[in-house]
């Protein structure tokens, strides 16, 4: 190719470069803008009520556990199940539900929106809440992306289901080091306020973060309802 026709085609590839740049961050970076804007992430508007929240499930390691623990305390919680795991262990997801708590939809797979294309992640999305309601029988009540993250049409298809996209104002560890049982229930009960959804794991996060989950509930259960705090349904605050 001469000089010339390079020098001609320099500005072309520019703006298409400039144009995909733009879409790719409309697509992640927008979407996650908009997904947060219509997301609930609490009601400051009920004082005194939290929700709890469980990611990645169900997990034969630790959600029995957690279920009894619920129980014990007469706690309820929402589940947000990964289908392929809810269709996996489908008598265990089906024992959520049989002890009062409702479920969520957190994918068929838990791949990032962020990295399928729009079709791939919307079917994702209703792949995951038919596997739900097949495996509990339960239609989810809410929907929550992988890592909290949102591609642009991730909210609006999780509402064509009939689903809320629903965050956490409260979670229970980072991303880079996990936290010890203690310092768990430290974050939990400290960073808590009236209204909030508290985020942890019956499966997922770091190799030990179910057990250690497990280990920190009854404490933070205890902690919390000393603290004034009570225990609510999601739908309580959709």
């Amino acid at each position: 190719m001469s000089q010339r026709h390079l020098e001609n085609a320099a500005p072309w590839f520019s703006r298409c470069l400039t144009g995909a740049v733009g879409l790719a961050a409309a697509y992640t970076l927008g979407g996650q803008l908009a997904g947060r804007v219509t997301a609930l992430r609490g009601r400051a508007d009920i004082p005194g009520a939290v929700v709890l929240t469980f990611d990645d499930g169900p997990n034969p390691a630790a959600t029995p556990g957690i279920l009894d623990c619920l129980a014990e305390h007469d706690a309820p919680a929402a589940f947000f199940m990964i289908g392929r795991h809810a269709l996996q262990h489908g008598a265990l997801a089906r024992e959520v539900v049989a002890h009062g708590h409702e479920v969520g939809n957190h994918t068929l797979s838990h791949r990032h929106q962020w990295f399928l294309s729009p079709w791939r992640a919307a079917e994702d999305i209703r792949r995951g809440a038919e596997a739900v309601e097949e495996a509990t029988g339960q239609r989810p009540i809410a929907f929550r992306p992988p890592w909290g993250l949102f591609n642009v049409f991730s909210d609006a298809v999780a509402r064509r289901l009939g689903e809320r996209s629903v965050l956490w104002s409260v979670v229970s560890e980072g991303f880079v080091l996990p936290p010890t049982v203690e310092g768990m229930v430290d974050r939990i009960v400290g960073s808590t306020r009236g209204g909030d959804i508290i985020n942890m794991h019956d499966a997922g996060g770091f190799a030990d973060t179910p057990q250690r989950v497990l280990s920190a509930l009854p404490q933070v259960i205890l902690r919390l309802r000393d603290a004034g705090f009570r225990f609510v349904p999601l739908s309580a605050f959709l």
